[in-house]
């Protein structure tokens, strides 16, 4: 576990990509950390089941806390998990789970997903203890001057294309081992055409090569 979280940014490529039906907006890639997609409705879904309370760099810890407990071959059954749901929804009907869910944008199966993701989590930090909370803690200021500027970058605060040169040059060092900040929009036909673009990201095929197609 030790360093995968002194300095985040190394793993982060930023991306404005949009994925789009003819005029219908499908899904939006906010990031991309160690080769796995964050889109903008799972960012959405994890701030609504989280309360409100969680940001951007909370959203990442947890990506990469999932992607270590992956690492050290941490598992859970599906058993584990429809075990959990059911405590989780004993006080609601089916109905009721569902309507409370749809307020997020959630199905019940991507709940399942974040379910069993959680317990994964849980599960390493239970193994590791202390050891996490000393390794994921940003601590330098630099690297919280960069976080900060993410974030407004992220909320839109400053999209222009001015905004975003004069973000990557003042932290054009602090990216070199992650990639470049990238601002595209790709226009698809179907949704099942959407879906392929995805699939072809996380397998690291070029967002450039991939917006000319």
């Amino acid at each position: 576990m030790n360093g995968i979280f002194s300095f985040f940014v190394v793993f982060l490529i930023v991306i404005g990509t949009r994925f789009a039906c003819g005029d219908e907006l499908i899904d939006e890639v906010v990031a991309v950390v160690n080769g796995e997609i964050i889109t903008q409705r799972q960012l959405e879904q994890v701030i609504f089941l989280s309360g409100g309370n969680w940001e951007f760099e909370d959203i990442v810890e947890d990506f990469i806390l999932y992607q270590e407990a992956e690492r050290e071959g941490i598992s859970v059954s599906s058993e584990t998990v429809e075990k959990a749901l059911v405590e989780i929804k004993a006080d609601f009907s089916d109905a009721e789970f569902e309507q409370a869910l749809a307020q997020g944008g959630l199905t019940v199966s991507e709940y399942q997903e974040w379910l069993r993701r959680k317990i994964v989590r849980d599960r390493l930090k239970h193994q590791k203890g202390g050891k996490i909370d000393k390794n994921i803690r940003i601590k330098d200021r630099e690297t919280r001057e960069f976080y900060l500027k993410l974030k407004k970058y992220l909320d839109g605060q400053d999209i222009s294309e001015t905004g975003v040169a004069q973000f990557y040059r003042s932290h054009k060092k602090n990216l070199a081992n992650a990639g470049k900040i990238q601002i595209a929009q790709i226009i698809v036909k179907s949704k099942v055409t959407a879906d392929l673009v995805l699939q072809q990201l996380k397998k690291g095929e070029s967002l450039a090569a991939l917006a000319r197609k």
